[in-house]
């Protein structure tokens, strides 16, 4: 009796006219979820009506119809932040919205056919697996709607257990349980458990917040840490050089000798200003990603000097260049540059002590340049802690982080590197990996948003390298290795997911 009922109210309801009021402030609300500067009130709120359209319209019907304004939403969000000319960038918000809908038809399909209490986990069940299944794409995390919830750091302590999985949950929970009493002419008697289930998880997701802020976030140490970038005339140098390199169909010996000349002497200069910050107190120096290019043979010798400025002034390096082989750019040319993305870090004693190069290339504007690394990464031993490094586009892969952040890596260094457009998304995104992991972060950022974080996501620092010549910053940075579920059970909420999905899907079918 219960499921005929349900069937009869599914059949009324998809007569409604509203359905497509449903879709618009869906669609809109989809918009301010993206962007640079989402809006974290859109993120529940979309989820709602979207869901309430899927709900209320005939599956596939519903389908084709939410996709267009779905595609237009995201075409105008992400305008700047793809590197993309505007008709691929419609093909790509186009496909986006096909893919990003397929949850919402599944639960449409079978909702109405398995039990009462397995519907309200449906929904938020099957977008943690969607979003989990595409986090293994080339984009990883990005577009992830946890981010635009991210800003609140009550909520963001939630990242710590579950990661950004429970970020996706709570918001998809809350669309399920609305709906519910929506369905119900928001009689709460009609469904006393699923909203009481789910205002009792929200009350213990911000006490949770709230007490380990307050009572849990104390720094045990703290180390004097510096920011370094090259000034605007030196990035605009640096990129010209790059796509010489990388685009001159004929490279000649004499004129790789004047370049070494040049390259050389704006690593000193980088050098020169990493020991300003030296005199004024730092213990540590961190470049930007790519802050030099250099070439194989000039290598040892120019990072003997910052060897010799470490141990001089017992400070720790972190240094970054993209390494350039002769060999590939000469006449004749090799297929592939081959160029690396490499961050060095050069103890207090004057060692180099690990290099890691970048494993996660932006798709096109990195592929065709760098040769990725082997995604392994060494930590060092300081008086203050392990300190390690990972380089920008490897923190929307939050695997390679946990990677990075092992054993007891206390502070990670990431250098980055990144546009107007993208700026706070990709610091934010810092931000959650940083909580996730319970280390400290150090971000020295070319073209974007230079910060320096704790463990529970409290900024020490910050420097907007838009604002500035030269985004140097020098802060106090809490120095405390925080142990999280998270980095020791990984995404487990979203294998969970996987799971009460494949089993509602299965109940469904018997």
């Amino acid at each position: 009796m219960e499921k005929n009922s349900r069937d009869t109210q599914g059949k009324k309801r998809q007569g409604s006219p509203l359905k497509f009021v449903y879709i618009i402030a869906g669609c809109m609300f989809l918009y301010f979820t993206r962007g640079d500067m989402p809006f974290g009130l859109a993120v529940w709120l979309s989820f709602v009506f979207l869901l309430r359209f899927f709900r209320t319209s005939r599956p596939i019907l519903g389908y084709v119809f939410a996709v267009p304004p779905a595609a237009i939403s995201i075409f105008w969000a992400s305008k700047g932040m793809m590197l993309l000319p505007a008709n691929a960038r419609l093909f790509y918000s186009l496909f986006i919205s096909i893919v990003f809908f397929l949850p919402f038809l599944l639960d449409r399909l079978i909702v109405q056919k398995i039990p009462k209490w397995g519907s309200f986990l449906l929904f938020p069940s099957l977008m943690v697996s969607f979003y989990y299944l595409v986090s293994f794409s080339y984009n990883g995390t990005w577009g992830n709607p946890a981010y635009a919830l991210s800003g609140n750091i009550i909520l963001l302590q939630l990242t710590s257990l579950t990661g950004i999985w429970g970020l996706v949950f709570l918001p998809c929970l809350f669309a399920s349980v609305f709906n519910a009493l929506w369905e119900n002419r928001f009689s709460v008697n009609e469904a006393r458990l699923p909203v009481f289930t789910f205002l009792m998880l929200f009350f213990l997701v911000f006490l949770y917040g709230f007490v380990r802020l307050r009572y849990f976030s104390y720094a045990e140490d703290s180390m004097r840490a510096a920011i370094v970038t090259p000034d605007k005339n030196q990035r605009d140098i640096l990129r010209r050089t790059l796509f010489y390199l990388v685009s001159a169909q004929k490279v000649k010996e004499e004129q790789i000798d004047k370049l070494r000349l040049s390259l050389a002497a704006a690593f000193q200069n980088l050098l020169k200003e990493s020991e300003k910050q030296v005199s004024a107190g730092a213990q540590i120096v961190a470049w930007s990603e790519a802050a030099v290019i250099l070439f194989e043979c000039d290598k040892e010798e120019l990072f003997s000097k910052a060897c010799e400025l470490a141990q001089k002034n017992r400070v720790h390096l972190g240094l970054t260049a993209i390494i350039v082989r002769k060999g590939n750019i000469l006449e004749p040319r090799a297929e592939h540059p081959g160029f690396r993305n490499t961050f060095i870090f050069i103890n207090s004693e004057g060692k180099k002590v690990f290099e890691h190069h970048k494993s996660k290339l932006l798709p096109r504007l990195e592929t065709n340049i760098y040769n990725p690394g082997n995604g392994t990464f060494t930590a060092y031993e300081t008086d203050k802690g392990m300190i390690s490094a990972a380089i920008c586009y490897e923190t929307l892969f939050p695997d390679v982080i946990r990677r990075a952040a092992k054993p007891d890596t206390r502070i990670l260094i990431i250098p980055s590197s990144d546009w107007k457009e993208i700026k706070n998304t990709h610091a934010r995104i810092a931000v959650t990996r940083a909580v996730e992991n319970g280390f400290s972060l150090l971000r020295p950022t070319s073209d974007g948003i230079s910060m320096a974080a704790d463990p529970f996501g409290r900024i020490f620092g910050r420097i907007d390298y838009s604002t500035k010549n030269r985004a140097s910053l020098t802060m106090e940075l809490p120095v405390k290795k925080v142990d999280t579920l998270y980095a020791v059970l990984g995404d487990w909420l979203a294998w969970l997911c996987l799971l009460v999905s494949a089993a509602l899907v299965a109940s469904s079918l018997f």
